[in-house]
């Protein structure tokens, strides 16, 4: 059996809080820092990992009709320390 694991965090980060932060980041140190994502950016990052996991783990197995892929989500929601 064919397995793959997907893990990924995902920020709780307003588009117009990163925008603002990528902003003032790019003044202070041009292009040498790595950018923040928003949320959304990053949900769009997971089920694309998700969809290319799919396709892998079909292609190992084969795409035999009557077969199945099976998928399990677990989502949590992990709140700051206050």
């Amino acid at each position: 059996m064919t397995k793959n694991i997907i893990e990924y965090d995902i920020p709780v980060q307003d588009e117009e809080q990163v925008e603002e932060h990528n902003k003032m980041c790019r003044e202070m140190f041009g292009e040498q820092f790595t950018p923040l994502k928003s949320t959304e950016a990053h949900m769009d990052i997971l089920f694309e990992k998700l969809e290319d996991a799919i396709n892998k783990v079909g292609d190992e197995g084969g795409w035999y009709v009557g077969d199945g892929i099976k998928v399990k989500v677990e989502i949590e929601y992990d709140p700051e320390n206050k």
